[in-house]
């Protein structure tokens, strides 16, 4: 009521009519139409009617394809990046397994060198103790000739002083003789335990 209130004489006028004609229109019976052919036009619809059906299936169909090759397209591309990152890591492996086997090489050439190493120096160990017990020997056997001579002098002149010395020479040098061997003995065991330790052998008093 508010908006007819608002509205113009003239377009009152216009509403009147219109609902006149409405009632009318109600008021007359519905006659249904006879069958009539198909024209040009009628055919046309259809057709394009059933192109439209076609665009809309072809458009789906479409879709699909692209969702399938944009699917195949990233799983390609994972699958590069896969086996690139494969080859990556193979790559990995096998330097780490050469760098492995060289380490293991260098460790067996410097163990070889250190048993050489440690061969020499037995050996030079040996050559000194070798070369000291030598000395020690010449050092024996020049007391022993001196101490020979020693004796064989007293011998001598036991014999040119006295006939009833030979008893007392002979005990001289058997008592010089026993001495001589005592040093020798006390010498080699000194000479045993300088070549267990790695000391030079010293001298006894005997021998002093």
């Amino acid at each position: 009521r508010e908006g007819l209130a608002l509205l113009t004489d003239e377009e009152k006028l216009i509403l009147v009519k219109a609902k006149a004609i409405e009632s009318r229109n109600k008021s007359k019976a519905k006659w249904q139409e006879p069958p009539r052919r198909k024209t040009h036009g009628d055919y046309l619809l259809e057709e394009m009617k059933w192109l439209a059906t076609d665009f809309a299936h072809e458009r789906k169909w479409k879709m699909a394809q692209a969702k399938k090759v944009a699917q195949a397209v990233v799983k390609y591309h994972a699958q590069r990046q896969q086996r690139a990152e494969r080859v990556e890591r193979d790559k990995d492996a096998r330097v780490r397994k050469r760098a492995a086997q060289i380490a293991r090489e260098v460790r067996r050439f410097w163990s070889n060198i250190q048993i050489v190493a440690q061969h020499k120096q037995q050996m030079q160990v040996d050559k000194e103790k070798k070369k000291v017990l030598g000395q020690h020997l010449d050092f024996l056997v020049g007391q022993t000739e001196k101490f020979s001579s020693m004796i064989t002098q007293d011998l001598h002149k036991g014999d040119a002083a006295t006939p009833g010395g030979h008893a007392a020479a002979g005990e001289a040098s058997d008592a010089r003789s026993g001495a001589t061997s005592e040093a020798g003995d006390d010498t080699g065991s000194e000479d045993e335990d300088a070549s267990s330790t790695g000391m030079p052998p010293q001298r006894s008093r005997a021998e002093a």
